[in-house]
């Protein structure tokens, strides 16, 4: 007699591996937290910039770990001043800040839209860009960032 394990509180992971699972299912929360997500976490990050400089507690402390080790500035210093300044609507003094800033901020939007037209259309939209394309822009996003703090350094 063949049984349904799916029937009994069991199922199959990635793997191949025989998983219990007793009130939650692990896979499933993981699943749920990668589609929907972005459609809580990026709105919260944007209403967090918007609010920044009326949350004393927040605004009056350096959160970078190399400036206050080192009292240099990290190649991403000036991002979230850059974020806040684009989420008032203020472009010229976020790239002032970090040219950066406004890059991030359009893959954010991409990735909420995106997630947005997945979860209400239940569709599954393809890749803009294959694995070596990713890997290879973000290695050049990412020498670009360096390239900018070295110059601000030996200025």
């Amino acid at each position: 007699m063949r049984v349904n394990i799916y029937e009994y509180g069991t199922e199959l992971d990635l793997m191949g591996n025989l998983r219990r699972w007793a009130f939650f299912n692990t896979f499933q929360i993981e699943k749920w937290i990668f589609l929907r997500g972005p459609l809580i976490g990026i709105p919260f990050i944007f209403f967090l910039a918007y609010f920044y400089n009326e949350m004393p507690i927040i605004s009056k402390y350096v959160f970078c770990i190399v400036r206050q080790l080192f009292h240099i500035p990290c190649p991403g210093c000036g991002l979230t001043r850059s974020f806040i300044a684009i989420v008032h609507g203020q472009f010229v003094q976020s790239y002032d800040s970090h040219p950066a800033g406004l890059i991030i901020v359009i893959y954010l939007l991409y990735i909420f839209l995106r997630k947005c037209v997945e979860y209400l259309f239940k569709i599954l939209l393809p890749n803009l860009f294959n694995h070596t394309q990713r890997t290879i822009l973000i290695a050049v996003f990412a020498s670009a960032i360096v390239f900018r703090w070295l110059l601000i350094l030996l200025m």
